[in-house]
């Protein structure tokens, strides 16, 4: 069966939200690159991810829901990252798809770490941190609706990445917790209008 005949079948048993993805955005903003946390197409919510450049298309590592707007989200996730509150990999391997581990986080309940143990750390993390905020890119898809309808199509794209083969697989970040669709919700088919800019994203997708 086609990819068009899937389509139109799964159309026709739910209902469609288009969606299209804007960006890449980003937190250093240089040689013409547009800033997620000023940008007035950043001041909605919606559904977004971060990614690195890889092969001429996007290669998604972590996909977010925010109610308030992507530039507020985005802001927190910065103080996050340059605090060493998440994994940080070395940059080159990471724009390779490749994940080198240089340091846990605070959330990884395998590797538990304090903001002591960051400022040991401090000066051979900076360095890391500096390149990687450069490097990170942002999509972010507008949505009009309630959390529910953000945080399903949140999950099902991450579980459809997590599940896909090879490096598309392996370069999500681990241990998020999602809240996919329920059985007793009615489905929904979500139409990415841009699927082939992204590494693993298909045309069409049910949450």
């Amino acid at each position: 069966m086609s990819e068009g005949t899937v389509e139109n079948k799964l159309a026709d048993q739910c209902d469609v939200i288009d969606i299209t993805f804007k960006g890449p955005f980003y937190w250093v903003c240089e040689q013409g690159k547009t800033s997620i946390l000023e940008s007035p197409s950043c001041r909605q919510s919606g559904v977004y991810f971060c990614s690195v450049s890889y092969q001429e298309k996007d290669l998604v590592y972590y996909i977010g829901q925010t109610g308030r707007w992507f530039s507020s989200r985005l802001a927190e996730h910065f103080l996050q990252h340059a605090s060493g509150g998440y994994h940080l990999y070395e940059p080159n391997a990471f724009l390779r798809g490749e994940k080198i581990q240089v340091w846990p986080g605070r959330y990884d309940a395998t590797q538990r770490t304090t903001i002591s143990d960051f400022l040991d750390h401090f000066d051979e993390l900076a360095p890391v941190i500096k390149k990687l905020a450069s490097i990170y890119r942002f999509w972010v898809a507008p949505i009009d609706g309630d959390k529910r309808l953000r945080e399903r199509l949140e999950a099902a794209m991450s579980i459809h990445l997590h599940n896909q083969p090879g490096i598309v697989g392996a370069f999500q970040d681990k241990g998020i917790h999602y809240n996919p669709h329920c059985k007793n919700e009615a489905p929904l088919i979500a139409k990415f209008n841009n699927y082939d800019q992204i590494h693993g994203l298909p045309s069409v997708l049910s949450f």
